[in-house]
């Protein structure tokens, strides 16, 4: 049976974020059937056009390649979770 791979996003950049607190635990909770690799989203840049496609900086590439990569993405973020299939 091959480990599905998610992604985690947390919606919170604090040092002691909630949502990244769900995301280390379902770390855990999914463990040994999934793999949870937790994507920081500190450093990565507002969405501008003009920067986008082959100028996209090194971080963008980074989150694309890494979302792209996986079997699905969790999304946490105050208040909510959400789960979405990567296809």
């Amino acid at each position: 049976m091959t480990q599905l791979r998610l992604l985690g996003l947390s919606g919170s950049l604090r040092r002691a974020s909630n949502s990244t607190a769900v995301l280390r635990g379902l770390q855990d909770a999914l463990a040994p059937k999934a793999a949870l690799d937790i994507f920081s989203l500190h450093g990565l840049p507002l969405y501008n056009e003009d920067d986008d496609g082959e100028h996209a900086p090194e971080s963008v590439r980074a989150l694309r390649s890494a979302i792209e990569t996986s079997d699905g993405v969790i999304m946490a973020r105050p208040s909510t979770i959400t789960a979405c299939p990567a296809s």
